[in-house]
């Protein structure tokens, strides 16, 4: 199902249509409104499109980098799980040849 959501980014109205839900439309442009003003503190030029394409640019550098983050940070959890699955076979083998412990009746 389709919902519409108004927003307001950078002083400019815009009718949103998506699946998602409204008050993440909501949200995802509240962020890139504020961006969009703080890059806009940043820079001394004043057109709106050259703002928009370097918030643009901060935002899929902010993206690329928490993808390369959650990379590392599998590698190392899968890195991690290969080290347990391993001792835990050598524990089950070293169990494994050793006599059965009896039950006293």
């Amino acid at each position: 199902m389709s919902n519409k959501v108004k927003v307001t980014v950078y002083g400019t109205e815009y009718n949103i249509t998506s699946d998602a839900d409204p008050e993440h439309i909501l949200r995802i442009a509240k962020y890139v409104d504020q961006q969009m003003k703080r890059t806009s503190g940043l820079v001394s030029f004043t057109s709106t499109t050259k703002i928009a394409i370097l918030t643009a640019l901060n935002i899929a550098d902010e993206l690329y980098r928490e993808k390369l983050q959650n990379r590392h940070t599998a590698n190392d959890l899968n890195e991690r799980i290969g080290m347990m699955v391993k001792s835990l076979d050598d524990i089950l083998e070293k169990s494994s040849t050793k006599e059965p412990i009896k039950k006293k009746k």
